[in-house]
């Protein structure tokens, strides 16, 4: 507690004659740092030394023109024949619950010294009178001014405004990953393959607003915790997801190149191509993901046997569009079309009813073991 003098300005106030307290708030502490004074600084003569001292070590320190501000308000109301007193509360650099409780601790000190009625609260900006509440709690407040140098009153609202906006942004991962994620990603892709990643960024943000849109997150965090199962205990899963991974890729990559081989104005017909080039890949690709997720389950409570339709549903897939591009490409005649979406269904629904009696047996077994 900084009080150099014990003697106080005008006749000698006890408790019950002070009736309105003149409370300057510091959060961040920049009398303490700047100067080594320690809060809380009492009476009119201490805050005048305190603030002279905080401007000689930085002269554009906005919380010295508080500190006299609220001398003059404490003046002021000494003129009106009000008993007052006056007073300056230090936080901590470390703002938030750290200097919040400082100010709270300083703030009982001074409710204990002088017993005051109200309070007369100076502030040089908003992020001081975030401690407003803190106050009233525990003393009324009268009255508020807020003391800033004209020139900076709009800036210094606009920094305080946008630095507690992005403060709050990057404090959730989800948002963080988007302001600071993808364009970290977008930068290595453009330093390493030049222009292409434009379009690079353009599709990334494209699958973002598909799985926001379609509210496909959960699915997406299946896959993470099933990759991160994988890695923990299940190798050879591990291996399949990895498998997966390359062979989606190699797809991906032959059909890029075949789309840049065989340029066409008609965009059906270039992305027709582009699949056909990476469609065998994809169906690789598919099967080894769904017998990773398989193995991971082996043992659990879940049954497996529904991923036999979904190894029929890939193949299904598989056959249906490689006879459709075939159809389109002119090369093959609407008869095996039609047969192969025939086949394609037969398949599908066999796996579908062998699941299902599978799941129906099942299910007979566990009644008769209960009975």
């Amino acid at each position: 507690m900084y009080r150099k003098r014990s003697r106080r300005q005008g006749k000698s106030l006890n408790i019950s004659e002070t009736e309105v307290l003149v409370l300057c708030v510091d959060r961040d502490n920049d009398l303490g740092e700047k100067t080594g004074i320690k809060g809380p600084v009492m009476g009119r003569e201490d805050n005048l030394e305190a603030a002279r001292a905080l401007l000689v070590s930085d002269p554009g320190e906005s919380d010295a023109n508080c500190m006299f501000g609220a001398v003059k308000e404490y003046d002021e109301l000494r003129k009106r024949g009000i008993s007052a007193s006056v007073a300056t509360l230090t936080g901590d650099r470390k703002v938030g619950t750290v200097s919040d409780e400082k100010i709270s601790d300083q703030l009982d000190m001074i409710i204990g010294e002088y017993n005051p009625k109200k309070v007369v609260f100076v502030s040089d900006g908003a992020e001081d009178e975030l401690l407003m509440p803190v106050v009233q709690s525990k003393v009324p407040i009268m009255s508020v001014r807020r003391v800033i140098v004209r020139q900076s009153v709009k800036l210094e609202s606009d920094y305080y405004v946008i630095t507690t906006f992005m403060k709050e942004l990057l404090s959730d991962a989800k948002t963080r990953i988007v302001l600071l994620g993808i364009p970290a990603i977008v930068l290595i892709t453009f330093a390493v393959y030049g222009s292409i990643a434009w379009r690079f960024a353009i599709g990334l943000t494209g699958i973002y607003l598909i799985v926001k849109g379609f509210q496909l997150e959960g699915m997406f965090e299946s896959f993470a915790k099933d990759v991160r199962a994988a890695i923990i205990g299940g190798r050879l899963s591990l291996f399949l997801f990895i498998l997966a991974a390359i062979f989606t890729s190699v797809g991906l990559y032959f059909g890029y190149e075949t789309y840049l081989l065989t340029p066409s104005a008609d965009y059906i017909i270039s992305s027709i191509r582009f699949i056909d080039a990476g469609l065998v890949y994809f169906l690789i690709s598919a099967v080894s993901f769904i017998t990773a997720k398989l193995l991971l389950e082996k043992g659990t409570d879940k049954k497996p046997f529904r991923y036999l339709t979904f190894y029929a549903l890939s193949f299904s897939v598989y056959i249906m569009s490689q006879n459709a591009i075939a159809y389109v490409s002119a090369t093959t005649t609407t008869v095996k079309l039609i047969l192969s979406m025939v086949a394609s269904f037969m398949i599908l629904f066999v796996a579908i009813v062998t699941e299902r009696m599978a799941l129906s047996k099942n299910s007979r077994e566990i009644s008769e073991r209960a009975m």
